[in-house]
């Protein structure tokens, strides 16, 4: 893409998912180029990222690398102690991973521990320290906490899994990731958390992301029983969950201004 007064390349964003990267190139105009590559290993990733900075005459200072770790979790600030971080790992995930990655969000007054790739990390810090990194999973934290819902319940579907949130009174109360194996999972797993976390099925406004087309026949099942299910139409949070492509080649025209903050 040539580059004029008005597509001046603004950011670079990756969303690292295993062997899969989905880039969003974000222009001063606002508008968005994403695209997906496969990648081999960590040194392949670095090596993209580094010729699509060249190529857009990018400052690493813009480019941001988001992790979507296997496992994780989420320890409140006044519980937290980074000496034992390792020991309550092991006994929630019950392993041990070589180097556990900490980011503490304000939102939820807290931190996000997780097991992202820990040879990424030291090829990033010690070659490339402008480059931030951090994970989807605080992006989209931060991204819901500037919206005008102080109590709602956030469905995202991507790849084999479901991301569920609870907001109460504008406080983090549930947030987990389940596997998905059969098309019943996502309607259960949705109405267990209700019931277990004794969550209001009338004054609770339920919104999935708009970036899935196969969300029908959960619907059909959730409306029963949840008075309020609307689509989510943030642009940020849904391009970054997924970008749907059959064709590995997509185009956006607007995006939330947040992508340039």
């Amino acid at each position: 893409m040539g580059q004029n007064a008005e597509l001046i390349a603004q950011q670079l964003i990756i969303h690292v998912n295993q062997k899969v990267a989905e880039y969003l190139l974000v222009y001063t105009n606002k508008s968005v180029y994403g695209w997906i590559e496969s990648i081999k290993d960590e040194h392949d990733l670095v090596n993209r990222i580094l010729h699509h900075r060249n190529k857009n005459n990018l400052s690493e200072t813009r480019i941001k690398v988001l992790i979507n770790p296997d496992e994780f979790l989420i320890i409140p600030k006044a519980l937290f102690d980074k000496n034992n971080i390792a020991k309550a790992w092991n006994t929630v995930n019950n392993s041990t991973p070589e180097k556990l990655f900490q980011e503490y969000i304000d939102f939820i007054n807290g931190f996000f521990v997780s097991n992202i790739s820990n040879k990424l990390i030291k090829i990033l810090e010690n070659k490339h320290p402008e480059i931030n990194i951090s994970t989807h999973h605080k992006y989209i934290i931060e991204s819901l906490s500037v919206l005008d819902y102080t109590t709602a319940f956030f469905v995202f579907k991507y790849d084999s899994k479901i991301l569920l949130l609870s907001l109460k009174d504008n406080n983090l109360t549930f947030y987990n990731e389940f596997l998905i194996t059969s098309p019943n999972d996502v309607a259960y797993y949705i109405l267990s958390v209700f019931e277990q976390h004794n969550i209001s099925p009338t004054s609770t406004v339920l919104l999935y992301d708009t970036v899935n087309t196969d969300f029908d026949e959960e619907l059909s099942v959730l409306k029963s029983y949840i008075k309020n299910c609307n689509p989510l139409n943030l642009d940020l949070v849904a391009n970054i969950t997924r970008i749907q492509n059959k064709n590995n080649l997509i185009s956006y025209n607007t995006i939330s201004t947040l992508l340039c903050e």
